[in-house]
C-alpha cells in the first residue's frame, strides 16, 4: 500500500472520528428529530461535494430535493432557537 494512501486513510479516519464525537455531544443537547435531520444533511450535501470536486452535475431534482430537505433543516434550526424548554415536572 502506498505512504500516500496510508495517510490519507489515517487523515479520513480521523476526520470521521471527530465528526462522529461531535455527533455524539450534540445528541445530549439536541433533541432526536433535529439530529435527524442533521445527518440527512450528509445525504443532500454529498452531490454538491463530487459536483465541486469531481465535476460531476447534479440533477435538476436532486438540487430540488435536496433544497428542501436543506430548508427544513434551517428552519427547525431557528424554531429551535425561539422555542424556550418545556419545564420538566417532578414525579
Amino acid at each position: 500500500i502506498p505512504v500516500s494512501d496510508l495517510i490519507f486513510s489515517v487523515i479520513y479516519g480521523g476526520a470521521v472520528g471527530v465528526g462522529l464525537n461531535m455527533y455524539a455531544i450534540g445528541s445530549r443537547h439536541l433533541p432526536s428529530a433535529e439530529l435527524t435531520l442533521l445527518s440527512l444533511s450528509e445525504v443532500v450535501l454529498g452531490p454538491m461535494w463530487v459536483w465541486l470536486g469531481v465535476g460531476e452535475v447534479p440533477s435538476k431534482l436532486t438540487i430540488v430535493g435536496g433544497s428542501i430537505v436543506l430548508a427544513s433543516i434551517v428552519g427547525l434550526a431557528f424554531h429551535g432557537m425561539w422555542r424556550r424548554p418545556e419545564p420538566i415536572g417532578v414525579v
